[in-house]
């Protein structure tokens, strides 16, 4: 699965951020546990699976981009419980890819009228390993 978010284009002024546009992709692991009745562990079962988010962000450079997507990661962190005797976390294993994405911020609402619109990347699932740790290094 992998979901797509446009985020912090403009800035709290209503000025903008930068034209320069970046795509962030992080590895997320979602954790099942469960619990036997009335106990709080260890878990009788657990399974984990990944998955690739994508954020769509305006930064001057790509330095910057980066400082901005390794601040991010622990967003990517969340946990609840569905129930008794069940839980669920979720949290960033890390940073899978950030490329810049062409056209500039100026440009973004005429290009998404045109014919196959914007690339803003993807992954091929052998990218990753079963942990979700990219194989690339």
């Amino acid at each position: 699965m992998m979901t797509v978010q446009v985020v912090l284009l403009f800035g709290t002024s209503g000025q903008p951020v930068s034209d320069r546009m970046f795509v962030m992709q992080v590895v997320v692991a979602v954790e099942g546990l469960w619990f036997a009745p009335g106990t709080d562990g260890p878990p009788v079962r657990s399974q984990r699976r990944h998955r690739i988010d994508a954020q769509l962000f305006a930064a001057p450079d790509a330095e910057a981009a980066y400082r901005t997507a390794v601040a991010w990661l622990p967003g990517f962190s969340d946990k609840n419980h569905d129930g008794p005797g069940e839980s669920t976390r979720m949290f960033a294993i890390g940073l899978h890819q950030l490329e810049e994405v062409l056209p500039r911020r100026s440009e973004l609402s005429t290009a998404v009228g045109e014919p196959y619109g914007v690339d803003v990347g993807g992954y091929a699932p052998s990218d990753v390993d079963s942990d979700g740790v990219s194989v690339h290094g």
